[in-house]
């Protein structure tokens, strides 16, 4: 089970800050600025929520990856991904239907010795421990949203 935690402020000039606790397992604490693209309830002066979603998925599988490298000991030269993330704008509070994302689609590239088997034994093994793609294929009960106003 994880436990996260995630504080957002807005400050005076509408942006967004974030900031994101995992608390267990234990890691880092990130701080992150967000605002939404003009158009669509912001003026774009920082990176839209959904672009930080995107990079986190990327992130946290190629972590895994040379994670799981290095624990079964194989030698990656390089590894690199690309990765497709599509999501929609709405919100059912302003009368529009409801924000949705697609399936992320996901190519890895591996820079390696070895055979093709144990290239696929660190795709998949790095995929079966990176918890954002195990948030992605979970169904999910509400989530609990505690709002505080100061």
């Amino acid at each position: 089970m994880l436990h996260i935690r995630g504080t957002c402020t807005i400050g005076e000039d509408g942006v967004k800050t974030v900031e994101v606790e995992l608390f267990s397992p234990i890691s880092t604490v990130f701080e992150l600025r967000s605002e939404e693209p003009s158009g669509h309830g912001g003026r774009g002066r920082a990176p839209p929520a959904m672009t930080y979603v995107a990079a986190g998925l990327g992130f946290c599988f190629m972590t895994q990856i040379g994670r799981y490298a290095d624990i079964v000991d194989r030698d990656l030269d390089a590894y690199r991904i690309v990765q497709e993330t599509h999501f929609s704008v709405g919100a059912r509070e302003r009368g529009e239907a409801p924000g949705r994302a697609d399936p992320v689609e996901t190519a890895v590239f591996l820079d390696a010795d070895g055979s093709e088997s144990s290239a696929r034994d660190i795709v998949e093994m790095s995929e079966q421990t990176c918890f954002l793609h195990a948030l992605c294929r979970t169904e999910l009960d509400a989530p609990t949203v505690e709002i505080t106003t100061q």
